[in-house]
């Protein structure tokens, strides 16, 4: 018997996995500053602001500005790896 013994190594590694993630953006360099300042004007909270506070809150959630921003800069959906 020899003194030594041959280790063979098993090769197990695999393929290793790669991560994917998926991301929601928009593209804000599409924006003309000056379309959306005249879209926001239109909007009632601009036009014919409540005078109590609550109401002005719930005024505010009623105009959904996001609605402007869906025109102007859709929301643009990619997967990362």
């Amino acid at each position: 018997m020899s003194k030594f013994v041959k280790v063979m190594p098993r090769n197990t590694v695999g393929r290793v996995k790669t991560c994917s993630r998926r991301v929601t953006y928009r593209n804000m360099k599409m924006v003309d500053p000056a379309i959306f300042a005249a879209n926001l004007r239109y909007q009632s909270v601009c036009t014919a602001p409540e005078n109590d506070v609550n109401s002005y809150a719930d005024q505010l959630e009623r105009d959904n500005h996001c609605c402007i921003l869906d025109q102007l800069a859709p929301c643009q959906t990619i997967t990362k790896r």
